[in-house]
Parts: C-alpha cells; sequence; structure tokens
C-alpha cells in the first residue's frame, strides 16, 4: 500500500478573474445560503438554529439562520449573530437527522456552558460546565430519519464553544456531518430572517451608506460590519485606463454592459448616452494620458487563449464573444474588452487588480507581465476589437461639475474633489417611507432618484432589512462573513464545497472548445509537474482540517511557497479579507481562532514515525515531497510537502484522515492505511496499534523544515 496523499489543504480559493472597474455584482446569495443543495426530498441541507440572547433589556427578539455543523465558537465580547447583542446566549439546533443505513450510535461534545442533545424525544448527551469531554453519551439506535435538537447554552463569562460528535462501531469519532442535517424546505420564520440577511448584504455592497450618512467606518473599526467598509474604484488617473466612448455607456446605463452591476442609473433612459453622460466621460477621460496603442503577435493570443483555460477564469467569466446573461453560474461576459481598455492598462489591471480599487472581487494572481500581455492579447483582439462609435464633443467644466453634484464622489475617490450631494441620514429612515426614491418600484415616482439595478425582491429585501434591524450593522459574526465571501468571491469557480459541485469541473468541454481551435502543444511544452490530476482540494472541511493562522496567511497571500505546485490553478491573496474569513471558517467547526502549541516531538516516537514512512512500510515518499527531496513515484497528483504539515494542519484532523481518508474526500487517491477498530497491517512498530502509529507519523512531521527523507 502507498501512501498517495496525506494532505488535502486548501491550495486555492476561487479562481475569478472580475473585470470590474466601476461597480461589482449584485450578491444573489446570502449567507443563509450556507447550506449546500438540496437532495431529492430530504429536504435542504443543514439545520435551523435559533440564537435567543440573556440579555432582559433587548427588544428585538431571537434570530435564526441555518447551520452547516452542529458547531459554534464565539469568543468572549462579539455576538453569536449580528442580529443579537455580545453576551450570554441559547443556541437550540432544531431539524433532521438523515442516515442512510440506521444503526447504533453515540454522540459525544467539545466545548464549554451547557449542552443537551435530543434524538427522537431521548435525551443522549448532557454535558456542563468548562469542558464537555468527559461527558458520556449513551448509545442509540438510529432510523434512516431521525429529529435531533441540541439546545446549547454559552457560559456567563469567556468564549463560547460547542462541536457535536458522533461515531459507532464501525466509524471513527467526527463533526456530525454536514449531508445529514436536514431541516423542512417551509419554514416561515427562516426565510424571514433569510430575506432580513439578504437585504443587510445589499444595503453594504451597493454602498447606501455612502449617500446616506452614518458612522460606519466607527462601525468597522469596532466589530461592526465588513463590507461597510467597501471602497469603489478611484476615479484618479482614468483616462489613462479606460476609453471615454465605453465611460460615457457605462455611466448612461451600467446594467446595459453588465447585468450584474451595482453602479445606479443617473441620467435619462434611452439607448445611447445623454450629453451628461458624455460630459462626465469627457471629463475623466481627460484626468490623464490614453498610453501609446500596442499590437501583439498571434501567438500571444493562442498563448493567451491556453492560459485563460488553464487559470480557470471560464469558471467566472464568459469566454470573450459570449453574451449569455442567463448563464446559470451568473459568469461575468468579457466583451468590448477592447473597446473598455486600453491594451497597456489591461496588462497593468491583470498584474494588480486591487491597485485602484482594494475590495474588487477581481483577484490577484501573480502574473508575470508576459502572463498579463498574454491574456490581454487574447481578450482583445478575440473579437477584433471593435470599438463604439465616436461620441459628440464633451463639455468637461460641465462633467466635473455633474460628477460633484450627482453624488457620484461619494462612492468614488477622486484627488482634490469632492461630492456636494447627500441623501436623508441613516438614521432619519421611516419605516413606512422605505417604498420611495430608490427602493420604489415606480419608475416614475423615483424622479432623480439613482435607479439601481435591483429585482423586486432585492428591494423587498432591502425594506424589510431597514425597517427595524440596521442596529446589526453595527456587529458582525465571523462565520456570516466567510459564507457571504465565499459566495462573492465565487470559490466555488475552483472549488468543491460538500455538494456543490466547483464549475471549473463543469465547464471542460467548454474550455476544451477553446482549446480545439489552437495549434497542438508540443508534449515537450508541458511542464512535466503539470501532467499530474488536476484537480483542486476540496472546501468541505477547511475550518475544521487548516490551523487560521496559516489560513490568514494563506488569504492575504503572504506565503512564500505553494502547497500544491503541480496545479495550474493559483490560489489568489485576499488581503482585505484574509483574517476574519480564516476566522469565519474556524468558527463555523467550533474551532477557536488560535492553535494550541504544537507538542515536542518525542524521538521515541519521531524515529517510530519514520521506520512506518519508509520504502518497506507505507512508503511515503513514493508520493510526497519531504523537504527539498521530491517523491520518486508519484500516482496521478502528488501529496503536500511533509515539512509544511504541522505549519498548516491540524492534528485532530490529521488522526481523522488517516482512519479513512475516503469518507473524508471521496475520491481522493490516498489510500485507507488503517481500519476503525482493527489493529494495523504493520504487526512490529507500536505493537500494532494503529493509534499509536498514527501518533508517531504525526510527531514525524512534527519536524517542520528539519524533517529528513526516510530510509529506502
Amino acid at each position: 500500500m502507498r501512501f498517495i496523499s496525506l494532505l488535502l489543504p486548501i491550495a486555492l480559493i476561487g479562481s475569478a478573474i472580475t473585470l470590474a472597474i466601476v461597480g461589482g455584482a449584485v450578491p444573489t446569495r446570502t449567507a443563509l445560503a450556507a447550506a449546500d443543495d438540496d437532495d431529492d426530498d430530504k429536504g435542504p441541507q443543514g439545520i435551523p438554529t435559533t440564537f435567543t440572547t440573556a440579555d432582559p433589556a433587548w427588544k428585538g427578539g431571537p434570530d435564526l439562520r441555518v447551520s452547516r455543523f452542529v458547531a459554534l465558537y464565539v469568543p468572549a465580547g462579539q455576538p453569536p449573530t449580528p442580529f443579537l447583542p455580545a453576551g450570554p446566549f441559547t443556541a437550540v439546533f432544531d431539524g433532521k437527522l438523515m442516515l442512510d443505513l440506521g444503526g447504533e450510535h453515540t454522540f459525544a461534545a467539545e466545548g464549554r456552558g451547557n449542552v443537551v442533545v435530543t434524538i427522537n424525544g431521548e435525551n443522549v448527551l448532557e454535558a456542563a460546565g468548562d469542558d464537555f469531554r468527559n461527558a458520556k453519551g449513551k448509545a442509540i439506535r438510529l432510523k434512516k430519519e431521525n429529529t435531533l435538537r441540541v439546545k446549547y447554552s454559552s457560559p456567563a463569562t469567556g468564549d463560547a464553544q460547542l462541536r457535536l460528535f458522533w461515531e459507532s462501531p464501525d466509524m471513527r469519532r467526527e463533526s456530525l456531518h454536514w449531508k445529514n442535517l436536514r431541516h423542512l424546505p417551509e419554514n416561515k420564520a427562516l426565510e424571514a430572517s433569510t430575506t432580513v440577511r439578504q437585504g443587510r448584504e445589499l444595503l453594504a455592497t451597493q454602498r447606501c451608506l455612502k449617500c446616506h450618512a452614518a458612522d460606519a467606518e466607527t462601525w468597522v473599526k469596532h466589530g461592526g460590519m465588513p463590507e461597510l467598509a467597501i471602497d469603489s474604484p478611484s476615479l484618479d488617473a482614468l483616462g489613462s485606463r479606460l476609453r471615454p466612448e465605453w465611460l460615457a455607456r457605462w455611466i448612461h446605463d451600467p446594467a446595459a454592459l453588465r447585468p450584474t452591476a451595482t453602479m445606479p442609473r443617473l441620467f435619462a433612459d434611452g439607448d445611447k448616452p445623454d450629453q451628461n453622460a458624455i460630459d462626465i466621460a469627457g471629463y475623466l477621460a481627460s484626468l490623464g494620458n490614453p498610453p501609446k496603442e500596442e499590437d501583439k503577435a498571434d501567438d500571444e493570443e493562442i498563448a493567451g487563449t491556453r492560459l485563460f483555460a488553464q487559470l480557470g477564469c471560464i469558471g467566472c467569466h464568459l469566454p470573450p464573444g459570449q453574451d449569455n446573461f442567463e448563464d446559470e453560474r451568473k459568469r461575468i461576459p468579457l466583451r468590448d474588452m477592447g473597446a473598455k481598455y486600453y491594451p497597456a492598462a489591461l496588462r497593468a489591471f491583470l498584474m494588480e487588480p486591487e491597485k485602484h480599487y482594494h475590495w474588487i472581487r477581481m483577484p490577484n494572481f501573480k502574473l508575470s507581465e508576459k502572463e498579463a500581455q498574454k491574456l490581454t492579447t487574447f481578450l482583445m483582439r478575440t473579437e477584433k476589437r471593435v470599438l463604439f462609435e465616436a461620441l459628440p464633443k464633451a463639455d468637461i467644466a460641465n462633467g466635473k461639475k455633474l460628477l460633484e453634484s450627482t453624488g457620484c464622489l461619494n462612492c468614488h475617490a477622486l484627488h482634490g474633489s469632492k461630492t456636494t450631494l447627500a441623501g436623508p441620514a441613516h438614521a432619519a429612515w421611516k419605516a413606512d417611507k422605505l417604498n420611495a426614491a430608490c427602493l420604489t418600484d415606480d419608475a416614475a415616482a423615483a424622479g432623480k432618484s439613482p435607479r439601481f439595478n435591483l429585482t423586486a425582491e432585492q428591494k423587498a429585501a432591502l425594506r424589510a432589512f431597514a425597517a427595524d434591524k440596521r442596529g446589526s450593522l453595527q456587529r458582525e459574526a465571523a462565520p456570516e462573513f466567510a459564507q457571504r465571501q465565499m459566495n462573492l468571491l465565487r470559490c466555488n469557480a475552483c472549488h468543491k464545497r460538500g455538494e456543490l459541485a466547483d464549475h471549473w469541473t463543469q465547464l471542460r468541454d467548454e474550455e476544451a472548445g477553446l482549446l480545439a481551435a489552437l495549434p497542438m502543444l508540443d508534449p515537450e511544452d508541458e511542464p512535466k509537474q503539470f501532467k499530474a490530476d488536476q484537480t483542486r482540494p476540496t472546501l468541505t472541511w477547511a475550518g475544521e482540517k487548516l490551523k487560521p493562522e496559516w489560513m490568514t496567511q494563506l488569504f492575504a497571500g503572504k506565503l512564500d511557497y505553494r502547497s500544491r505546485p503541480y496545479l495550474r490553478a493559483r490560489m489568489p491573496a485576499f488581503p482585505q479579507r484574509a483574517q476574519m474569513l480564516a476566522h469565519g471558517l474556524a468558527f463555523e467547526h467550533g474551532c477557536p481562532p488560535n492553535s494550541p502549541a504544537d507538542v515536542k516531538p518525542d524521538p521515541k516516537l519521531v524515529q517510530a514515525g519514520i521506520d512506518l514512512a519508509s520504502k518497506s512500510r507505507w512508503n511515503c515518499a513514493s508520493c510526497h515531497d519531504v523537504g527539498k527531496t521530491a517523491a520518486v513515484g508519484v500516482f496521478e497528483a502528488p501529496g503536500p510537502n511533509f515539512m509544511y504539515v504541522k505549519d498548516r494542519m491540524r492534528p485532530e484532523y490529521f488522526d481523522r484522515w488517516l482512519w479513512n481518508p475516503l469518507r473524508v474526500e471521496p475520491g481522493t487517491k490516498m489510500p485507507t492505511p488503517y481500519f476503525w477498530g482493527q489493529p494495523s497491517q504493520i504487526k512490529d512498530v507500536l505493537e500494532g496499534d494503529a493509534s499509536k502509529q498514527i501518533d508517531a507519523l504525526w510527531h514525524y512531521l512534527l519536524q517542520g523544515d528539519r524533517i529528513k527523507p526516510p530510509p529506502e
């Protein structure tokens, strides 16, 4: 048996080339869409969780959301949800526990506070105090469909934590599996809560408080909703980046160029830009000098096409020439690139997307200048670079005046200029007046208010939230932030999560069509490392598997190595979101924001681990690099380098992984070295005790950058 892949880390999160310059995309899923897709008639995945504060002065009522696991972690001084105050609380998980086959199971928990677990009306576990691990659950025979109720009360002080586990005679203890948790599809209270959350997210991402005065900067600084800090693209030197003809059409009607645009329409209706839009575009075009035009060779276009396919751009974007706005994955079309950008500006953007827009969804893939040039040539030339028709002469002075007086600079920064327009202050909003101005469904009644590209459902969500839930903007819960960002950043463009398949894999035929029109690639030109299986890691267990400190460094783009260097796809950086995203993923699984210190490697266990990893045993170095020593017999895809394991992985996940890799990650190339309830196949190391052998392998890996390859 060979050790093909000890670890399945997150190698990348979201391959999303979002070529957004002014505005982004209206979110279509909220934090409450955390449950994965429905499965036949079992009901939606996830378990409804009702949160109630212990604060007697609270008048806001309870809160309800869906949890992927029966788990939570709430640091002291933070609220369990944005819709409740910080302090002691109760969380009740109430739903269905579904199994393919019934059988005897026992439940256990970790955490502190008080918890009671009830299955089919029978209490199977009760625990209280600062450490639930000593509480013994009783065995119960589960049916295919069971009712599950878990009531958790947080401690009076300190962090709140809960993790619920189950085990059976043939299954090692593990977190209650996400796919087994279900709820009824018709839950009016949950629907109402989901609507309010959608409104909250829309208010932030539509930048409502940029015009409607609020102290959002202070709120964010003291733990409020992070998205309130979202900026918009800077207008400084915009004339050196974008063409005036495109700018005029974008300003006139953003949704006509991109149906998911967040930027509103300000001026007259019609197919062509009115003079106001032309004047503003003319003024913006005067801010900077257009770079010299370039024309590149056909081989760059060919290389760019191949790079577009191989980097996974297709997971987030319709290829140039396709305008299917009804694409089920809501991919952003890349039409009109030549009409929008100057070539040198597009190349610079691809190399540093966040330069003029810090919260942009388009991530930084750390492209080389040559790679950016290849992509630019592909994007510019695929459609023969058809430009928009010329515009009437712009009144630049009037454009500057309009820019300042119509509220553009409430969202966009421009050095030396400031806005002269503001809407009614946030605090002055009245619940019975929310069906007017920006939120009216009557275009004639909107008057001169900005017209956002919102559906009736989205406007209703904004009204529901703005009526009496605006206080939640001053609070945040990291798991909800993480879920919103995973949706917004389109992490599932590259990564599977639970039953939610990644887009890229589903678009193989489209990708093949792009490549089919190209000259055949000489096999010698294909780097050896790229011939491995290109499957990206899944995100199902990310928060339980990876240390939050390491995830923070990964998301911030600060790691100086790649966990899976054989992948063509690249993990981009999201520095604005890094720490809270990492914490949110950990909290979702009930894991703390700081990992315990590693134990000191035991020399005897290290030696036993070396023996187990050797060629005559599990032969780990066949598929895994060990330090600077490369794997010698890779099967389909190499495993991650052993020297990085201790910095990345939580030891309890490592233990669970070795007992049953296929249960953790179906389809993994990693064979099962140990079988739960059975002794090891290797009898002469640590008395054949499988648990001790797994511990020995961990101690071997604890050597980190000092690790040496096992002997032949």
